[in-house]
């Protein structure tokens, strides 16, 4: 549940800043980031808020050690063979005796005061889990705001619905309490993709507590053009948004929250259905049923054609029809 910072809570936190600032791990997964490694733990070195850095290498076979290596004792590494970024960053996990840890990617990196925003509001609010601010950055340098909690969102349910609709924070702006992320098992690591909106909607149907921090930002780097944010049609990305629906629990949820996970298996079978993955969208349908009630969702427009047309036939529709406007 939110609990904003106040006065008095600050008062309660320590007598005139007595209390010693709260300690912070940094976990980074490495894989191949030669080019962007340096600048992800530097950025954490600058800041004023003290972290310990550790960085799994995961089987980089680029000059990533190198680079890791170079910052001597301010970061503690290791390196081993591939075993992907959620056993990365459970390792790095393991090694962190700090009360709270963040997961910073290899080419994502932090601003301004995000460490000391976000572990002062953990503080204040004795949240299990911090969302601070982030944007978006791409290769030509240019940057796109990411989504902020706003005040509407003010318990578990509503920021679960938020996050089941496509809205989201990535690791680079997320601060956990080590001993929470402990108790409820940490990253899965049969995942192949979409491991952190696994992560935060799996703890708060275990109740984690949340708050927010409105100070600094991370940087989430993203590799390509600024349309190309969320654009992973494959097979393999539509079937992990499966598997991490279903991994989630579906019994004692209310019934806000089970109309929104009806509605993301909805919106993940309009995306098979128009890529071609038929199989895949019609499992998906299948699940977005609530209590053994169907209904479509989306515009009058959309409901109405799908309803006389069926979603396959439809999605099929709306693609040919976007490919040849696009070719005109």
């Amino acid at each position: 549940m939110i609990q904003e910072a106040s006065p008095q809570m600050a008062a309660q936190a320590g007598v005139e800043g007595a209390r010693p600032r709260a300690t912070v791990s940094v976990v980074i997964p490495c894989r191949n980031c030669e080019a962007w490694i340096g600048r992800t733990i530097k950025s954490v070195l600058d800041g004023d808020h003290p972290a310990a850095i550790i960085v799994i290498d995961d089987g980089s076979t680029d000059g990533s050690l190198s680079v890791i290596s170079s910052f001597g004792e301010n970061v503690h590494w290791e390196t081993g063979p591939n075993r992907g970024a959620p056993a990365a960053r459970n390792r790095g996990h393991s090694l962190a005796s700090t009360e709270y840890v963040m997961f910073l990617d290899a080419d994502d990196y932090v601003e301004g005061e995000l460490i000391p925003g976000m572990a002062e509001a953990a503080e204040l609010a004795l949240a299990d889990i911090v969302f601070g601010p982030y944007v978006y950055e791409f290769e030509d340098q240019s940057r796109r705001e990411g989504w902020r909690i706003g005040s509407s969102i003010e318990d578990a349910e509503a920021l679960m619905c938020a996050w089941l609709r496509g809205d989201y924070v990535p690791p680079c702006a997320v601060l956990w309490r080590t001993g929470f992320l402990h108790r409820i098992g940490g990253w899965r690591e049969s995942l192949s993709s979409n491991q952190d909106g696994e992560l935060v909607l799996r703890a708060l149907s275990n109740g984690a507590r949340w708050t927010v921090s409105a100070k600094g930002r991370g940087v989430y780097y993203q590799h390509g053009s600024p349309n190309r944010v969320g654009s992973n049609m494959s097979l393999p990305a539509f079937e992990a948004r499966m598997q991490v629906l279903e991994l989630l629990p579906g019994e004692g949820q209310s019934l806000h929250v089970k109309e929104a996970f009806s509605r993301a298996y909805y919106d993940l079978a309009r995306g098979a259905y128009r890529k071609g993955h038929s199989k895949l969208g019609d499992k998906a349908i299948k699940m977005s049923a609530v209590d053994g009630s169907f209904r479509h969702h989306g515009t009058l427009l959309h409901r109405i054609g799908a309803s006389l047309l069926g979603l396959e036939r439809k999605e099929r529709l709306a693609t040919l029809l976007m490919s040849g406007a696009r070719l005109k």
